[in-house]
């Protein structure tokens, strides 16, 4: 008799750790190595901007905007972005409804250019504001010349800048991100 009532005990004393230890194991875990928490710049792809910016006079109807500022003429290097934003915007599929694409110029748009756009871009929006223009041109960081994209959020504010390096799947990430977070609310 005294035997099966240590053979029991032994028995659920091993059900009761297995059951236990892993919790122990994990809070021992959890304390001697604390996980550094990943800064939320090197969560995102783009630049945030941390200046407030709203701009209000390219209001799209509540959808985020991917903002490429250009200049009167495209070269190979802006034809190549706008196409990277072009496929961003198809890659999001049925939230691609949620962003519009607006170019913004200084200027008045060479004819060349005018004609790119219409035939390879007819759902880019071409807005002419200098003001814009110039504050925007502020805003971008140093060092990064080229071609400058800016995200906008639903409201107009500007949060986000990315360089012709982060077009495409960086911004993808960013914007299936963002889209997921702003229908949360």
């Amino acid at each position: 008799m005294i035997e099966t009532s240590d053979k029991g005990r032994r028995e659920l004393a091993a059900m009761v750790s297995i059951a236990v230890l892993p919790f122990v194991i994990a809070a021992l875990l959890f304390f001697i190595f604390p996980n550094e928490e990943i800064s939320s710049q090197e969560a995102r792809e783009g630049l945030e901007i941390e200046q407030i910016l709203q701009i209000n006079a390219i209001a799209a109807g509540g959808k985020w905007r991917i903002l490429h500022l250009v200049e009167d003429t495209c070269d190979k290097k802006c034809e190549e972005a706008l196409f990277l934003t072009r496929q961003t915007r198809k890659a999001l599929s049925k939230y691609a409804g949620e962003v519009h694409r607006i170019a913004l110029t200084a200027k008045d748009l060479h004819p060349d250019f005018m004609n790119l756009l219409a035939q390879e871009h007819r759902s880019l929006s071409v807005v002419s504001d200098p003001q814009i223009f110039s504050e925007l041109l502020d805003l971008a960081p140093d060092g990064f010349g080229g071609h400058r994209v800016f995200l906008l959020d639903p409201l107009g504010r500007v949060v986000m800048f990315f360089s012709e390096k982060k077009l495409g799947k960086p911004l993808l990430k960013d914007l299936r991100y963002l889209l997921r977070i702003s229908r949360m609310g």
